[in-house]
């Protein structure tokens, strides 16, 4: 369009044939002919200039609906509203099957917090998958969710300061003989399950080049592991907490990696990048609820697990 618009611009009256209508018709018909075509042809590059101009100035404003003219932590101040997003992980949060009442440490923690800040906290609930998603999109402003603070995350989203640090393990079946350690798992015909979005995934990945890898679309990580008791794979990837909750609910399950959990790593909250005031507004608020003590009555309350060392 460029190019088009250039050319009629700079694209001279044609003179030539109205030149011979000149001669017969008179030198002031001529005039008036030329003029008249050099009218339409300014009218018509000026009809697409409007269109591109307006095309360009729709799109500008498209793409500021979809970011807020204030940053995070001004709007919270403004609306006096915490928008919380969430992943059901009990003992961190907890959502009970009928009332879909929320519960659990995590939920405690940022209820506190809203609370000594004179907020309103706004739930919505996401998935490993699409919890990076719903902070870029403003959908909510910190996901609460006991996420594992990898690399490949940390390139899209700012994590808080480390909570702890956690491991991952593998749910194979009990009478299944071939895995003793983790390698043992990349062999050609095995099929691994993961969860979308969840760290097991990213691992796999990155290292399995035998393994035939299924990947479930799963909010909870039991429903990956359950795929190994249905023997639609043959390993399951996932937390090495909920690794052991699900082996000791499920007598057909062991966990591979019980006592020497691969790569531990620290478990925090996350925010936008861009939202450097909120951050500080977020770990602040951890440091005074660990300092008084509010982290470790929840933890106690809900039985959280107290995480590994990273070394």
């Amino acid at each position: 369009m460029d190019r088009a618009l250039a050319a009629m611009l700079g694209q001279p009256c044609r003179m030539v044939a109205l030149e011979e209508r000149g001669r017969v018709m008179g030198a002031k018909s001529y005039e008036v002919k030329r003029n008249s075509t050099c009218l339409h042809a300014a009218s018509i590059a000026a009809l697409l200039l409007a269109v591109v101009a307006l095309a360009i100035s729709l799109k500008r404003l498209a793409s500021d609906e979809r970011v807020p003219e204030r940053s995070a932590m001004e709007q919270i101040r403004a609306e006096r509203v915490l928008r919380v997003g969430y992943i059901v992980a009990p003992p961190w949060i907890i959502r009970e099957p009928d009332s879909g009442e929320l519960s659990g440490s995590s939920v405690d923690a940022i209820r506190r917090i809203a609370e000594l800040g004179d907020l309103e906290v706004q739930f919505e609930e996401a998935t490993w998958d699409t919890f990076v998603a719903g902070l870029q999109s403003y959908r909510f402003d910190v996901s609460i969710a006991p996420t594992f603070a990898t690399i490949e995350r940390s390139l899209s989203v700012a994590f808080t300061s480390p909570q702890g640090y956690f491991g991952n393990s593998a749910v194979v079946r009990k009478s299944d003989d071939r895995f003793q350690q983790l390698e043992d798992i990349d062999q050609e015909g095995v099929v691994v399950a993961v969860t979308q979005g969840e760290q097991g995934q990213e691992y796999a990945k990155r290292s399995l080049r035998n393994a035939t890898i299924r990947v479930i679309s799963a909010g909870e990580q039991a429903l990956t592991f359950a795929e190994v008791l249905a023997n639609r794979a043959d390993v399951a990837l996932g937390d090495a907490w909920f690794v052991a909750q699900f082996v000791e609910q499920h007598d057909g399950a062991r966990d591979l990696l019980a006592d020497r959990p691969y790569n531990v790593t620290a478990v925090a909250w996350a925010v936008r990048q861009e939202d450097g005031p909120l951050l500080h507004f977020i770990n602040a608020s951890l440091e005074h609820l660990d300092a008084t003590g509010f982290i470790d009555t929840v933890n106690a309350k809900y039985e959280v697990p107290l995480l590994q060392s990273p070394r």
